[in-house]
């Protein structure tokens, strides 16, 4: 995945490592840094990506193209974390074309 804005999360309490904490996942690692991780909570959780700009235009995908990596980011937390079958979805509207 491509991250424009990543910054490490910490936990307060814990030495500065979230992974000490009770039902952390880690999703993604820069260096030795976590960026994105998942946190249980009864039969939820919560999805932390420590990039502001990781949904933003041009990040993931816009009017020229995608970025595979981030999709592919996408669709497997959607299918591990929510149980969704992304690929069971049909579009309503073909894809938008390129202007002239």
């Amino acid at each position: 995945p491509r991250f424009l804005d990543a910054w490490p999360i910490v936990a307060v309490g814990e030495d500065g490592d979230p992974t000490n904490l009770a039902g952390v996942e880690v999703i993604y690692r820069q260096g030795a840094d976590v960026v994105a991780l998942f946190r249980r909570s009864g039969k939820g959780g919560l999805l932390l990506i420590a990039d502001t700009r990781f949904f933003s235009d041009m990040n993931v995908e816009d009017m020229s193209g995608y970025w595979l990596g981030n999709l592919a980011l996408i669709h497997d937390l959607f299918r591990k974390y929510l149980g969704a079958d992304p690929d069971a979805v049909k579009p309503l509207f073909r894809s938008p074309e390129k202007p002239l």
